[in-house]
């Protein structure tokens, strides 16, 4: 079977599932369903301050929690792929319009059938064409990754940040310059979630390995 069959099915699925989901969405509850009472209230408004003012802000403006940071201060990049992806910014977190979300969820959709192909391509290059087809599909069905998207968190943005970063360092022996580019793309993965400072360990223990395949 051709490579890209495999690869473009399973793209395929994990966009079904996700639209199957958007379908779902009720324009009259969606606030209630997944946005009102979740972090994604502080992100909008950091996204707005970011946007609006060139600033990260934390906090309600009068509580002694406040502060503003600039870019290297504080803040992550989450918030600029959210004033990126919405458009016109609304006064405040409490004005967050339908359509505005809507093209928060359509964009991390996209990222998230990204995901599934860079999941692809790592796992075909490790194992094979049908044990990347079968994790594909299980990423394309799992519950959590199905339905993260239409939740304003930065685990997708992230997710696919990280798997970036990786991919460009299993393929830097090759391409030298790919060092580079999985240190720059990592980076802006732990300016997104601070976990990814938790990578030394797989990526030393890839450097590691190339390392002996050298010898």
């Amino acid at each position: 079977m051709k490579t890209w069959i495999p690869l473009v099915l399973s793209l395929a699925c994990v966009l079904s599932v996700r639209l199957f989901f958007y379908h779902g969405l009720s324009k009259e509850t969606w606030k209630q369903d997944v946005y009102d009472g979740a972090d994604g209230t502080s992100y909008i408004w950091q996204a707005i301050q970011y946007r609006n003012h060139g600033l990260f802000a934390y906090g309600e403006p009068k509580s002694k929690w406040y502060g503003a940071y600039d870019l290297i201060g504080g803040g992550s990049g989450y918030e600029m792929f959210l004033s990126w992806v919405m458009g016109e910014m609304p006064e405040t977190e409490e004005d967050l319009e339908w359509h505005q979300y809507r093209r928060i969820v359509m964009a991390q959709m996209i990222v998230a059938v990204l995901i599934a192909g860079v999941l692809f391509l790592i796992v075909r290059g490790l194992t094979g064409g049908v044990a990347a087809f079968v994790v594909t599909i299980f990423y394309a069905l799992a519950l959590p990754s199905a339905t993260m998207p239409f939740f304003v968190f930065g685990e997708t943005y992230f997710t696919l940040l990280f798997l970036l970063g990786v991919v460009a360092l299993i393929f830097a022996p090759k391409h030298r310059w790919l060092y580079f580019a999985s240190g720059l793309v990592l980076g802006l993965a732990a300016y997104t979630r601070t976990m990814a400072l938790y990578s030394w360990a797989p990526v030393g223990l890839i450097i590691w390995m190339q390392g002996r395949d050298d010898e």
